[in-house]
């Protein structure tokens, strides 16, 4: 038997589904962030205040109760928008990581070797023993399906010295996925 080693790469096309999802949910949470801090910029114009003063002395100016209740709220919401854009955009840096991700099928040792990164932080390399591969499937959603990628899920079995058992391997942002299925089965 010919040398048969099978190796598939994230790519960075493959991710583009996910960017665009990002960015949307980044668009309506900035439009969120800039209306409540058009908001508060017309509450401090309108008595004459500041950040300082609307926030440490409020009894001490003229800002009528309801407004100092609603500036109250826009911190509270303003807080709440800065924290989940500082969410996004780690999810942004740890989706880019993912475009590292590899697997290696190696036929000749029946061994599979994949790399992960799970976050910025953590990289996960593993290498399992496989006898023959019985699955596969390909998820996909319409962005995806327009740039011809997608999820790739792998079902082979392992052989062990009493039972075997069926393990399962996910590739993420694969290239050409339908090609990669043709040449794993």
């Amino acid at each position: 038997m010919d040398e048969k080693v099978i190796r598939l790469k994230a790519s960075f096309k493959g991710i583009i589904s996910s960017l665009l999802f990002l960015l949307l949910k980044f668009i309506i949470t900035f439009s969120f962030f800039t209306f409540i801090n058009r908001v508060k910029n017309g509450i401090f114009n309108r008595n004459d205040i500041g950040f300082r003063s609307s926030f440490a002395n409020p009894m001490d100016s003229t800002t009528s109760l309801p407004d100092l209740a609603i500036l109250y709220l826009i911190y509270i919401g303003i807080t709440i928008s800065l924290i989940f854009l500082g969410i996004l955009l780690y999810r942004v840096i740890t989706l880019l990581m993912k475009v590292s991700n590899k697997a290696i099928f190696d036929y000749n040792n029946e061994k599979i070797i994949t790399a992960k990164r799970t976050s910025p932080f953590t990289k996960l390399t593993e290498e399992n023993i496989f006898y023959k591969i019985i699955e596969a499937s390909v998820s996909q959603n319409h962005i995806e399906r327009l740039f011809n990628t997608g999820k790739l899920y792998i079902a082979y079995l392992v052989l062990g010295e009493t039972d075997s058992h069926i393990r399962y391997v996910e590739m993420d942002y694969i290239e050409a996925p339908f090609k990669a299925k043709k040449k794993l089965i």
